[in-house]
């Protein structure tokens, strides 16, 4: 069966691809730095969860729209119900690459877990069509996970890790 649409439909539609494709852009950055970096979650992930949280987004508001239409009733909708459960379900997903190390003290995979909420959080603004907003945001996460990595590395190195009972003598 074909479904007849009309023109309008049908560039709606293309600009949520069109949306949807830029998510994936702008996640495949993001992944392909984490991917350099060695970590857990890389460039399909990132790609997936960044035009994920777009198409979810869309979505919650389509689907009202959908209904409205087809039923004849106005709901009223509330996008930041969808938000939250993106928000949850990336939160769900990042305590799924935190290790615990107890041998050595510490904890990993909390950069990776962060840029998976972060990268949902690009994949909304992308849905809003805050485009300056979502490639902005992916060039300063770039930033801070490429760049500042050697900023943390001179502060341990000169600052944070030195010892000042040495300094006497």
């Amino acid at each position: 069966m074909i479904i007849k649409r009309n023109m309008s439909e049908l560039l709606i539609e293309l600009g949520i691809l069109g949306k949807f494709a830029l998510s994936l852009f702008l996640g495949l950055a993001i992944g392909t730095e984490r991917e350099l970096a060695g970590k857990p979650a890389g460039i399909r992930t990132y790609m997936e969860v960044t035009a994920s949280s777009t198409l979810l987004s869309i979505l919650g508001v389509e689907i009202v729209l959908y209904f409205n239409k087809v039923v004849g009733e106005d709901l009223s909708v509330d996008p930041t119900r969808v938000i939250q459960a993106i928000a949850v379900g990336l939160s769900f997903m990042g305590a799924g690459v935190i290790l615990h190390d107890a041998k050595h003290n510490r904890v990993e995979n909390l950069t990776t877990a962060a840029g998976l909420l972060v990268a949902a959080s690009i994949g909304i603004a992308v849905a809003i069509e805050r485009y300056y907003l979502s490639i902005g945001a992916t060039l300063l996460v770039l930033f801070v996970t490429r760049v500042l990595v050697y900023y943390k590395k001179w502060l341990h190195e000169n600052v944070a890790m030195r010892d000042p009972s040495l300094d006497d003598k």
